[in-house]
C-alpha cells in the first residue's frame, strides 16, 4: 500500500498539469477563433464593398459614354490557338 501512495500523488500532479494546460490551450482556441471571425468579417465586407463598386458605371476613356465592368472572365470568351 505505501508503494502506491507516490505513484498516486504523481498521477494527481500530472492530473493538474494537463487540466492547466487544456485550459491554456482553450484560451489560446478561444482568441484565435474571435480573431479568425473578426478577419472574415473585414473580408465579407471588403468583398461586398468591392460587389458593389464593380455595379458602378465606369466612364469611358473614348468618349462620353459610361460602361459596366463585364463580370464574364476572358478565359471564357478566348479560344486558345493550338
Amino acid at each position: 500500500m505505501v508503494a502506491l501512495i507516490p505513484e498516486a500523488r504523481a498521477a494527481r500532479v500530472e492530473a493538474r498539469r494537463l487540466r492547466r494546460e487544456v485550459l491554456e490551450l482553450k484560451l489560446v482556441l478561444r482568441e484565435s477563433a474571435v480573431r479568425s471571425l473578426a478577419q472574415r468579417r473585414a473580408a465579407a465586407a471588403a468583398l461586398s464593398g468591392l460587389a458593389a463598386r464593380r455595379g458602378e458605371p465606369l466612364p469611358s476613356p473614348w468618349g462620353t459614354l459610361r460602361w459596366s465592368y463585364d463580370a464574364e472572365p476572358l478565359t471564357g470568351v478566348l479560344v486558345a490557338i493550338p
